[in-house]
């Protein structure tokens, strides 16, 4: 936020303009998009060569990472879970639980799946959670 100050009063102007929920740039829709398509984390936003490479490139500001998080994240998820749900539809699918120990010694769970018959297609990773501990009895 910038202030600007005319005699005594104060006036706040805000530098980038405010958004509604209804009212979302599609620039920062676009670039969400694209950063979870590649699977680049959001987080590298906060590294400085990157956001001044895109600000210099796009002449935008780019929106903080949390900002990006609540604003466009949740639509992008229900947008890739609505293809994941069109892919397989109407066809028998199998589902795997695997628990395992992440590299930072964190107990996961992982819920995948995919089409039973047909050609060979990827997997979908439609959900991961952190456990207390991994061990069979876990999930069941």
């Amino acid at each position: 936020m910038q202030w600007h100050y005319e005699g005594t009063k104060k006036k706040k102007h805000l530098l980038i303009p405010s958004q509604n929920s209804n009212s979302k740039n599609v620039f920062f829709e676009d670039s969400c998009n694209v950063f979870v398509a590649v699977n680049i984390p959001l987080h590298k936003l906060g590294n400085h060569v990157l956001k001044s490479f895109l600000e210099k490139h796009t002449g935008k500001s780019i929106l903080d990472e949390s900002t990006l998080r609540k604003n466009y994240i949740p639509n992008i998820y229900k947008s890739v879970m609505n293809q994941i749900i069109c892919d397989v539809v109407n066809n028998s699918v199998y589902i795997i639980v695997e628990e395992i120990t992440d590299p930072r010694g964190l107990a996961i769970a992982n819920l995948i799946i995919d089409k039973l018959y047909g050609t060979l297609s990827k997997s979908y990773l439609v959900s991961c959670k952190e456990l207390k501990s991994t061990y069979y009895e876990t999930i069941c």
